[in-house]
């Protein structure tokens, strides 16, 4: 008798976990502002303002101020809010446009709370800055820095197939779910997928995700 040729491993799709979530966004909509998906320009926008809101996903000393601008910046492309930080013009037409709209959207409900679309701006934030896949690192990488260095680094990343504006106004989720597949296809990690019992199996030391700007633990 002869043994059996080995059966052929099938080559795993890395891109399957959860992927629609990065291609259909939920609404969000806070004090009237319909928001687009949070993106690396909107971070580094709230960055260059100093916003609390990006200092920790738990923010509790935020102002009114500091909510309403933080909302006009997330409900803008990268390139309008740089415009609105940079231009005053700009800054204070958009300012008087949102003041009419919020007072027409506070004066059609019979209960309307600061607190409350505080806590609905909070949500926004977590479910982009954690979204993250979790994954088990399998070796070293150079994409897999934190901070500031990490955002230069997938801009990087990203522009040898986007240019930098659609690097910038990618949502997060998807911008993270394809930066794991990449990582993953070169064997760097191994990530976690919904029902994937061989992934529950393996990652047993670190389930973590990448490191990046306003995620917490």
């Amino acid at each position: 008798m002869t043994d059996k040729p080995p059966v052929k491993k099938q080559p795993r799709d890395v891109t399957k976990y959860r992927y629609k979530d990065a291609l259909f966004s939920p609404k969000h909509v806070v004090c009237a502002v319909r928001l687009r998906p949070m993106c690396l320009g909107h971070i580094l926008l709230l960055q260059a303002i100093n916003s609390p809101y990006i200092t920790s996903t738990e923010n509790t000393d935020s102002s009114a101020e500091d909510l309403y601008l933080a909302v006009l910046i997330c409900g803008m492309s990268f390139e309008d809010g740089e415009r609105f930080i940079k231009d005053d013009k700009f800054y204070q037409k958009l300012k008087r446009q949102f003041e009419k709209t919020l007072i027409k959207d506070i004066k059609s409900k019979d209960k309307w709370s600061y607190k409350v679309e505080n806590v609905k701006f909070q949500n926004y934030l977590k479910y982009y800055l954690l979204s993250m896949p979790k994954y088990e690192t399998l070796f070293e990488s150079k994409g897999l820095t934190s901070g500031m260095d990490w955002i230069a680094g997938t801009v990087t990343l990203f522009k040898k197939q986007n240019t930098e504006s659609e690097v910038l106004n990618m949502s997060l989720v998807k911008l993270f779910y394809e930066q794991c597949s990449m990582f993953e296809a070169e064997g760097g990690i191994r990530v976690q997928n919904v029902g994937d019992k061989v992934s529950e199996i393996i990652i047993t030391k670190k389930g973590e995700p990448i490191p990046h700007y306003g995620h917490t633990s």
